[in-house]
């Protein structure tokens, strides 16, 4: 099955830094390394916010007060529950980086994800 998830800032998430230097970025990028290269993960990366002038500032940078970070994933899991232990193994999940908003069951209609 084919999950959209959509994760945001969690309390351990500091506001002030951009995503590459939040803490344990590192391992973070390793847990996702390893669910790419086992095919658990298909997409992935952060959401812009529009701001009030129409541009889209750059996702990875700090969110500041007003903003909330956000990333939009798509993983395949076998049931919800798989999908709940995958993410729940991310460092980030565990430090409360990011904590998950939304969880959608997708089914892909038209198009190829092909890998990075």
């Amino acid at each position: 099955m084919l999950f959209v998830v959509v994760r945001e800032q969690g309390h351990g998430w500091d506001p002030s830094r951009p995503m590459r230097d939040q803490d344990f970025w590192p391992d973070h990028v390793t847990f996702v390394n390893g669910i790419v290269d086992a095919g658990s993960m298909l997409l992935g990366g952060p959401l812009s916010e529009l701001d009030p002038s129409g541009e889209a500032p750059d996702p990875t940078d700090a969110v500041g007060a007003n903003r909330t970070y956000r990333a939009l994933v798509v993983l395949r899991a076998e049931s919800e529950e798989d999908l709940a232990r995958l993410l729940d193994d991310d460092p980030w999940t565990k430090h409360h980086v990011l904590e998950t908003a939304a969880i959608y069951r997708w089914e892909k209609l038209v198009g190829e994800i092909t890998p990075a």
